[in-house]
């Protein structure tokens, strides 16, 4: 079955003349953009290619500058170790010299440590028997203080009790000679 569109069949070309006058402009046209499009990329190369050249300048002179100063760095680092090496030498000798006064000092420490533990032992010894000593006396004191406020209670309420007997007469007496 055919297929046609309402003003022809749908797979017929237009006129030969029409085709050939149409591809002809369309090559002539697609070949004069293709001739500017070439002459762009000629001058973006020949720019990049300068750029290129500028940039390839840069970097090795970076390059050289970076190698100048690592050498300074490596002179600089040298010093500082050789530097480094002399004060550890020098901290070492240092920490050795106070290591063996510190130690000798601590061996007299000791020594007056161990006589003045002997003395500290007597002492105490004497101490604790004074402190029984003390403990003892002040335990009598304690008696003897308690006896006698026990004794001196008891004489004040025997003075207390006669005294209110007294008082009693007197106002018994005293309130008979109102009557």
């Amino acid at each position: 079955m055919r297929l046609e569109h309402e003003t022809g069949p749908l797979n017929t070309l237009p006129d030969d003349a029409d085709i050939s006058t149409d591809l002809r402009e369309s090559i002539e046209d697609t070949a004069d953009k293709l001739k500017i499009l070439g002459e762009k990329l000629r001058v973006k190369l020949h720019l990049a290619g300068m750029e290129a050249k500028d940039l390839k300048s840069e970097l090795f002179d970076t390059v050289d500058n970076l190698s100048r100063r690592l050498s300074d760095y490596a002179g600089t680092l040298e010093k500082t170790k050789e530097s480094a090496e002399v004060q550890l030498h020098l901290g070492l000798m240092d920490a050795r010299t106070r290591w063996e006064t510190a130690r000798e000092e601590a061996n007299k420490a000791l020594s007056l440590f161990k006589e003045d533990r002997e003395k500290a032992k007597s002492f105490l010894q004497e101490m604790r028997v004074q402190a029984q000593l003390a403990k003892a006396e002040t335990s009598d004191a304690l008696q003897d203080t308690k006896a006698e406020l026990s004794d001196n209670l008891k004489e004040i309420s025997r003075q207390g009790a006669s005294a209110l007997k007294r008082m009693n007469k007197s106002v018994g007496e005293f309130l008979q000679s109102l009557s």
